[in-house]
């Protein structure tokens, strides 16, 4: 298609510039005249014709040219702000990596199961055996909250079914540092993907986006990136807000 408006144009160009010398022809004739002032004539004539055509040219340049330079404008804007963003998503998933090596490594404690039976309405020994059985097994051991959130990634998210309830009000109970650096994360994953449907360069946007994603999966593990995906949407949806920028959830079926 280029080479196609390159020919076109060269054509376009090279008649342009014969046909005053074809028109003069046509009309005054050719030769090599015997007087300077058939020369001047001729010289004034050609002149005036060339100058508004060469006048023409110039501008067209120079708006081609104008165009040429905020396309690379733009362009360089684009990747400066990809590149931003994907340092600002790298950033926030390497805090939260070590946030959650401290953190998540941290057992459940009897303390936080019995205040969120409480919660629940369900304030009794029989409840919290059971809720012991619930988030323990033979392979685990003790409950760390790394686990829990691993664990979620299994559950139905049906309000009629108690363990996913007992686990997310677990989770809402307490108040992790790593929330807010997944938060940060999530943002520049919005960033990125937006600037996909609003910018032409959608190839690199994209791109971007996904190479952030398989950073914070083979950072922190794609499980745990679920399971914070749906801890980060459940907390909105118990704060009356939709959160829709839950990119590892929505891809999880896919």
């Amino acid at each position: 298609m280029n080479k196609n408006w390159f020919i076109i144009c060269a054509i376009v160009l090279i008649v342009t510039m014969i046909s005053p010398i074809f028109f003069y022809q046509q009309v005054f004739g050719w030769g090599l005249w015997q007087t300077h002032e058939e020369w001047a004539q001729m010289g004034s004539a050609l002149s005036g014709l060339y100058t508004p055509i060469l006048s023409l040219l110039t501008l067209i340049v120079l708006i081609i040219q104008l165009f040429q330079s905020n396309r690379e404008r733009n362009f360089a804007i684009c990747m400066s702000t990809i590149a931003n963003l994907t340092e600002q998503g790298k950033e926030n998933v390497n805090t939260l990596s070590v946030d959650m090596q401290r953190t998540l490594s941290e057992v459940v404690t009897d303390e936080a199961i019995k205040l969120t039976l409480i919660s629940l309405g369900k304030n009794d020994d029989e409840a919290f055996d059971s809720a012991k059985v619930t988030i323990s097994s033979k392979e685990i051991g003790e409950m760390t909250y790394e686990n829990l959130l691993l664990k979620i990634v299994n559950s139905s998210e049906s309000e009629s079914d108690e363990n996913y309830l007992f686990f997310k009000q677990l989770l809402v109970n307490i108040s992790l540092k790593p929330l807010a650096k997944w938060m940060g994360f999530n943002s520049a994953l919005v960033g990125l993907y937006e600037g996909a449907s609003h910018n032409k360069a959608t190839y690199q946007w994209k791109n971007s986006a996904i190479n952030l994603m398989g950073s914070a999966s083979s950072t922190l593990g794609y499980g745990v990136c679920v399971s914070l995906d749906k801890w980060t949407k459940e907390c909105h949806r118990l704060q009356g807000r939709e959160y829709k920028h839950t990119y590892f959830l929505n891809h999880q079926g896919t």
